[in-house]
């Protein structure tokens, strides 16, 4: 019987899902001021396991870029 992903694959994509993971939540961590906030986004990130992690990677590093380096 023949499986749907190899064994290289699935190695890789947990490696790679679990440098995610430690990436966004080490992110999560230093920049989360709120206790609230935090609690949210690591459930969401735990939640769904590779597309929480995405997404707050996205929001991290899309947000915020607007008014950073605006002048008054």
């Amino acid at each position: 019987m023949e499986t749907m992903a190899s064994q290289n694959q699935v190695f890789y994509g947990s490696l790679l899902y679990a440098i995610s993971l430690i990436w966004a939540l080490s992110i999560l961590y230093k920049k989360e001021t709120k206790k609230s906030k935090e609690t949210y986004w690591m459930v969401i990130i735990l939640a769904l396991p590779f597309l929480g992690t995405i997404i707050y990677l996205l929001k991290h590093y899309t947000s915020g870029k607007k008014g950073k380096f605006a002048t008054s």
